[in-house]
């Protein structure tokens, strides 16, 4: 077994992300980067110490590795917050990579400089950690409902759904044309459409009120997008809600001119549905599907 080490902010908050990937068989949440010798909460979040909130990951790397720990731990970080991690401030909530070895902090630097982040995100040598308090282990698991109102809190879960809608949106967009399927009374309808554009922090698509999709949506909002590109292919379940505000109209419109010659946000025909309870799956003949949700 290896062991990874990572600040990102709340550990509370970090320890479910890397718990659910094959290969990690236990999170530890604790503190790394000071010199005090077991360091109590208290202080740590006083920022007396110079210790980092902390997890400690232990998994075998026959199943997964340091890289796609690192991918794991980057996905759910603000990268661009040198002070802190959304409501948590102070050196105690700041991002580190903890390396052990000369290949882990050859891949840290790497990721660092290819995303730009290099004042933000320190890539230290891993010299001690001090596991937390038995009150702060698995705190997602004790307290639920407590939990998930930190998360709501803090505005991770605002990011991470903005962060999976635009990976979305930007797969369907290169993607250029998708396929949306819809329910005709039992009868599945599979057409192609290519619009797509994100306004006011949902992602929609565009059709016409006279056209058979839009009854059909109407009816019954259940509908599945899939796309492909690249040896990747998205399959996207959600509701199609309509978005009756001009704006919304004019925004899809700005993002596609060349429809301004059969559509118009005044016309009475243009008509825009966002997706909501979204679940969209990435999928590929080599790599593991990922899910993600908005």
């Amino acid at each position: 077994m290896k062991y990874a080490y990572f600040a990102g902010g709340c550990f509370w908050c970090i320890q479910p992300c890397f718990e659910q990937i094959d290969g990690v068989s236990s999170v530890t949440c604790g503190y790394s980067g000071g010199d005090e010798i077991s360091p109590r909460y208290e202080d740590v979040k006083a920022q007396k110490t110079g210790h980092r909130e902390t997890v400690k990951i232990e998994y075998d790397e026959s199943k997964t590795s340091f890289s796609s720990l690192l991918d794991v731990f980057f996905d759910n970080v603000d990268i661009s917050d040198g002070d802190g991690q959304f409501i948590d401030r102070g050196r105690s909530y700041t991002l580190a990579v903890y390396y052990t070895g000369a290949d882990e902090k050859k891949e840290a630097e790497a990721a660092v400089a290819a995303l730009g982040c290099r004042g933000t995100v320190a890539v230290e040598a891993f010299r001690a950690f001090y596991p937390a308090e038995e009150y702060h282990q698995d705190y997602y698991k004790k307290e639920p409902e407590k939990f998930v109102c930190e998360l709501d809190l803090s505005g991770r879960i605002k990011r991470k759904m903005r962060k999976n809608m635009q990976k979305v949106y930007d797969f369907l967009k290169s993607a250029g044309t998708y396929f949306l399927a819809t329910d005709d009374e039992g009868q599945p309808r599979v057409r192609p459409f290519g619009t797509v554009n994100i306004f006011d922090g949902k992602l929609y698509i565009q059709t016409g009120k006279k056209k058979d999709v839009s009854k059909q949506l109407h009816k019954n909002p259940k509908a599945e997008i899939c796309a492909f590109k690249d040896g990747r292919w998205l399959r996207l379940a959600c509701e199609l809600v309509e978005d009756e505000r001009v704006e919304a109209k004019k925004s899809m419109l700005d993002a596609y001119p060349d429809l301004r010659g059969m559509y118009d946000e005044n016309d009475g025909n243009t008509e825009v549905f966002y997706c909501k309870n979204a679940t969209a799956v990435f999928s590929s003949f080599t790599d593991a599907p990922e899910t993600v949700e908005f």
